[in-house]
């Protein structure tokens, strides 16, 4: 089992279409936790982080 989503050339060195970044790869894992990637968290110690950095979009294709 798998899914694909977008396409690379033939060597598979370069991305065709549908191209993702890791950031929108932590965007989709958050998301699939329940937590909105977009919210900034709050550390223990006070320190204010991002899940993911500004502008990452979860990869829907992976939710349907």
């Amino acid at each position: 089992g798998g899914q694909v989503i977008g396409s690379t050339s033939d060597d598979g060195m370069e991305v065709k279409d549908n191209p993702v970044q890791v950031q929108d790869l932590f965007a989709s894992i958050g998301h699939s936790f329940g937590l909105d990637p977009k919210k900034e968290l709050v550390t223990p110690a006070g320190r204010p982080v991002l899940f993911a950095k500004k502008g990452a979009k979860v990869i829907e294709q992976l939710f349907g």
